[in-house]
């Protein structure tokens, strides 16, 4: 079953980062920026509004004042991992997470860093 299928049928709210978001939008938005021909950034706008539709039924988890004191402290121990990839699994803030959330467990196991 794809993705997009199993979303659909599932009752479990879904949620991604902020920084996936940017990631994402920063893609599309380069194509444009790269495409100087209006016509032609017809093509590129339609899957960036494709894009901000789909995210539209997520729910994105902020990136907060705790996640941005992680990332300094990683950075200063030497954690070598690219900046936006270390910022994703420092999300999300404990504060949306409960113990019997079994979705944020699952984001800090695989994060393996010590929050």
């Amino acid at each position: 079953m794809m993705l997009l299928e199993r979303i659909g049928v599932s009752r479990q709210e879904v949620a991604t980062t902020i920084i996936t978001v940017e990631e994402q939008l920063r893609g599309w938005l380069a194509e444009i920026h790269r495409l100087t021909d209006p016509r032609r950034q017809i093509l590129a706008y339609e899957p960036l509004q494709r894009r901000i539709e789909f995210f539209a039924a997520w729910a994105v988890l902020p990136w907060n004042p705790h996640a941005a004191d992680l990332f300094v402290r990683y950075r200063r121990e030497g954690v070598r991992i690219g900046s936006l990839d270390l910022k994703d699994r420092l999300h999300p803030p404990r504060a949306r997470c409960n113990s019997s959330d079994s979705q944020c467990g699952r984001f800090f196991q695989s994060a393996r860093l010590a929050i």
